[in-house]
């Protein structure tokens, strides 16, 4: 299935909650199934995510369709849906199917199939929504942000007046690195070929 050629997902009949918490879904004007974000706490979101298992995996169980999620696009090994609480509208995830907790554990096959889906929805968003900017984020790891322990990308269409300033938070958290540092790193890091 091509992205270019996808409809939107059909509309939702009032409303419906999600089977694990409860929590009401909405249907927006774009057909995509979100929940009334600002109305919920970040109490409800680690709720929602909180797994015990592979099993259990929220995204394991949008693919299986068990969750409310309307997928956007789906292929043999990769899935797009809407951002249960998104920073701008359009925000979506990509994910491949095949269970990976983070980028530590992806294979490199998956990886490259998942980006070429990413790529292609950027340039769906770009069309449909009429944006000319995206920030790709993923969270590897508990310490570096992760709550949903399936490796996956947020896509977040980004416009000029959303007010979404990861730049400037960036920005006021950078420190300039003197060349110490920085060949200390390189020494650190360096590789001549990549290990699968």
């Amino acid at each position: 299935m091509s992205l270019v050629s996808l409809r939107p997902p059909a509309r939702a009949s009032a409303q419906i909650s999600s089977p694990r918490l409860g929590i009401p879904w909405r249907s927006l004007e774009r057909g995509a199934l979100l929940p009334p974000y600002r109305e919920q706490s970040l109490n409800s979101l680690a709720a929602w995510v909180k797994v015990e298992d592979m099993h259990d995996c929220l995204v394991c169980r949008i693919i299986r369709k068990e969750e409310p999620v309307g997928l956007i696009y789906e292929d043999a090994d990769t899935v797009v849906f809407p951002f249960m609480f998104p920073l701008t509208e359009g925000h979506v995830i990509v994910a491949p199917k095949q269970h990976f907790a983070d980028i530590f554990e992806a294979d490199p096959e998956s990886l490259a199939k998942m980006m070429a889906v990413v790529r292609a929805v950027s340039r769906k968003m770009r069309l449909a929504l009429g944006i000319n900017a995206a920030n790709l984020i993923n969270n590897s790891g508990q310490t570096a942000g992760q709550d949903v322990f399936h490796f996956h990308m947020h896509v977040i269409p980004r416009r000029p007046a959303d007010q979404l300033n990861l730049k400037e938070w960036w920005l006021s958290k950078a420190r300039a690195a003197d060349r110490k540092q920085l060949d200390d790193l390189r020494a650190k890091l360096e590789f001549g070929r990549l290990e699968p």
